[in-house]
């Protein structure tokens, strides 16, 4: 009995003719490409559950997912899709357990203060949507979906300079930081003496190995500690897929963006304990990550064709082998 669950930045899913950004309103034509080429990686990608990040139009998005055939009757949701901006959404043939939460402010212990004094970051710049479903085998699982601050430089309207430049990406920086550890607050409260799996999926905007991204799965118990220390460890830490494939295989290849000549994995799926081989009482494996990356080129090469037609994220898919 397997799963397959899969993350896909759809990069500003927005209807035809539609202001969004500073950029120019997709042409109907541009958009009827983007539509069939994400529905061709819908089908490669063949997902039990899907996360998506940067809907913009609920409707839009319901009526792109119904249009591949394995999830036409599939339960679809972006809640808060109103045009205002992009939001994160899913779609599952799997069984819901109960309504979608969405998360838009901070667990009051997960605010950064220092000397006394908060930092004025208290909510998800996208809000983070948390869907609770019951798998294959009857098992309940919590499945978060995020897409965290991008690197992009948060400067001030009218700076500019190298000073600014650097400025901006502190800012950027400080802001995925704080919705890192708001997110690393809420994963601990759903594992914490529990033994239900979580999955989380989505644009975590950094490396898997960066600062930001240990934060949200926390960081494996030094091998001398007492086992039951490494237990109360264990218990709330995720574990990237990307790590575990690269367990199994003897060179990385593995990217899901590319700017300016810089190959990165944003996009991650981290699983709990339970679907760890390590662990003697899992309830499953994961038996394979899979990049859906072969669109993406290094404009910095080559000029590409129309990229707005494509994503500028790979995307990825596990597959979770249950017991």
């Amino acid at each position: 009995m397997r799963i397959r669950v899969g993350t896909f930045n759809l990069m500003n899913f927005v209807s035809p003719e539609t202001d969004f950004y500073n950029d120019l309103p997709y042409s109907q034509e541009e958009f009827d490409k983007k539509l069939s080429w994400s529905l061709k990686q819908l089908e490669k990608m063949s997902c039990d559950f899907i996360g998506f990040q940067e809907i913009f139009d609920e409707n839009l998005f319901i009526e792109f997912i119904k249009k591949y055939p394995p999830l036409s009757n599939a339960t679809i949701m972006a809640p808060n899709a109103n045009g205002k901006g992009p939001v994160v959404g899913f779609a599952t043939n799997l069984k819901l357990l109960k309504t979608p939460e969405v998360i838009s402010e901070f667990p009051a212990d997960s605010i950064l203060s220092f000397n006394n004094q908060d930092i004025p970051i208290n909510r998800f710049t996208r809000p983070v949507l948390k869907v609770d479903v019951e798998l294959p085998n009857g098992t309940p699982c919590t499945i978060f979906i995020a897409h965290l601050k991008s690197k992009r430089p948060m400067i001030q309207y009218g700076k500019s300079g190298a000073f600014h430049y650097s400025l901006g990406k502190a800012k950027a920086l400080l802001v995925r930081a704080s919705e890192s550890l708001a997110l690393r607050s809420l994963i601990i409260n759903e594992l914490k003496n529990s033994e239900k799996p979580l999955i989380l999926i989505g644009d975590l905007n950094d490396s898997g190995d960066s600062v930001t991204s240990e934060i949200i799965s926390g960081t494996e118990p030094w091998p001398d500690l007492p086992k039951e220390q490494k237990k109360r460890i264990w218990d709330t830490l995720l574990y990237n897929t990307y790590d575990i494939q690269l367990q199994n295989t003897t060179r990385d290849v593995f990217f899901s963006h590319i700017h300016n000549h810089k190959y990165e994995t944003l996009d991650h799926i981290m699983v709990s304990q339970e679907f760890y081989i390590h662990n003697p009482n899992r309830i499953g494996k994961v038996e394979y990550l899979h990049f859906y990356n072969d669109h993406l080129i290094d404009s910095m090469l080559i000029t590409p064709e129309n990229p707005r037609v494509f994503s500028d994220h790979g995307q990825l898919v596990v597959q979770i082998k249950l017991k």
